[in-house]
């Protein structure tokens, strides 16, 4: 197995080689695992990136050879005799030829993937890329893709390449940025390595290349791993998701970007924008906008997941699954919930109806009795119209006026 990683510094091209490491380290036997060969040399090679900490901190184990290699070798290639023969293709040829599987990982060979797709011969070359304001506030003051602090700047032979290949598209994006000093070269850098690569895929010019997106590893990483791995023809494990989401890579410190540099970064913006439309998997959409934490006044976030025509009903569904597995959580104990007070009303409902026959009862015999009384009083009223007991019922009363009748004596 055959893999290649590369991508502008701060794509999440270090993520996605601690992942891969991961997984295949202890699958594939003789597996070879080379990181920034252009620059490091073999003491930090055959490492998980966790345990590259210390030997990224040791000059003495950067590569003479392959600062060379990377230093006579253009940034850019345009066909096969930019690099036949060169030392860089021997030295990459060298590495590999140690091991049958390997996993190379690259962040100063954007310009260069005609070379990494003969390296990996029958394998495949993963690109990474990544919103371009995200990229430049993460390089901060702390790194630069020009390597700068290990060797000689790379960035005239940069302009140079830049001037030779886009003409005037590099000349005039230049003069608008070049007020805004070290990071405005940061995002030449950026926006014309991923042009390059983008008009090299267009052509037909890459045959094992994949371009992959950041925000759609941050997304929805369940549906944009498997879709990887399945072009890697490795198996899927349910546990790859906790992997990958394992933050790797080093963290640097946040550079506020100026408002007036965002307007001028709109030419990469829209360029990144048709780039997702074109090789994206999720759909994302990417608005014109800006973090609120890239400038005080006025500020909107540049990034905004939509879901947009476009995705397969499958996709989409899967996306919105993996998504929001809190949400489902949250609903399923919602329901269960609803279904628990579902059952107290009924207890309730079943109460209420006992206690209203019970009601409904006594109402009944109340106005039974009520009836009966009725009754009653009909038959008296009846019995004292009749001259008999009308009669009867007057001489007993005049006998006790009379005093006849004492009401003190009891009958015994």
């Amino acid at each position: 197995m055959k893999i290649i990683i590369t991508g502008v510094g701060r794509s999440g091209t270090s993520n996605l080689y601690s992942f891969i490491y991961n997984i295949l380290r202890h699958r594939e036997h003789g597996f070879a695992s080379i990181y920034e060969p252009f620059l490091w040399g073999g003491n930090v090679w055959n490492k998980s990136y966790e345990d590259l900490g210390p030997g990224l901190s040791d000059l003495n184990n950067v590569t003479p050879a392959g600062i060379y290699a990377h230093g006579n070798l253009p940034m850019f290639l345009e066909s096969k005799a930019d690099y036949d023969w060169s030392f860089a293709q021997k030295y990459l040829q060298r590495i590999k030829n140690k091991k049958s599987d390997f996993l190379y990982k690259f962040i100063r060979a954007g310009g260069r993937n005609l070379l990494l797709e003969e390296i990996v011969d029958d394998g495949t070359v993963i690109i990474l890329m990544r919103h371009p304001v995200s990229v430049v506030n993460s390089l901060g003051d702390h790194f630069s893709h020009f390597g700068e602090g290990y060797y000689p700047s790379d960035f005239q032979r940069f302009r140079t390449e830049c001037e030779s290949i886009f003409g005037d598209e590099y000349i005039e994006y230049e003069k608008k940025l070049k007020k805004f000093g070290v990071l405005g070269a940061q995002v030449l850098y950026w926006h014309f390595t991923n042009r390059h690569i983008v008009s090299q895929m267009q052509a037909g010019k890459y045959k094992r290349s994949k371009i992959y997106f950041y925000e759609e590893f941050v997304s929805n990483p369940e549906l944009v791993l498997r879709n990887l791995l399945e072009v890697l023809s490795i198996p899927w494990r349910e546990n790859y998701v906790d992997i990958y989401t394992r933050k790797s890579g080093h963290l640097t410190k946040k550079q506020t970007i100026p408002l007036e540099m965002l307007q001028v970064m709109k030419e990469s913006l829209e360029f990144y924008r048709k780039t997702m439309d074109q090789y994206g998997l999720l759909g994302l959409n990417l608005s014109d906008g800006i973090v609120s934490r890239f400038g005080k006044k006025n500020s909107k976030s540049f990034l905004s997941f939509k879901n947009v025509s476009g995705n397969s009903l499958t996709k989409l569904v899967f996306q919105l699954k993996g998504k929001n597995q809190a949400l489902a959580v949250r609903i399923d104990q919602l329901e269960k919930r609803r279904d628990a007070l579902s059952c107290e009303i009924h207890q309730y409902a079943m109460q209420i109806a006992i206690h209203e026959r019970r009601d409904s009862a006594r109402l009944k015999r109340i106005r039974d009795v009520e009836s009966r009384l009725s009754d009653y009083r009909s038959i008296i009223r009846h019995l004292l119209s009749m001259p008999f007991f009308g009669g009867l019922l007057a001489y007993f009363m005049k006998k006790q006026n009379a005093g006849w009748i004492r009401k003190d004596v009891s009958i015994k």
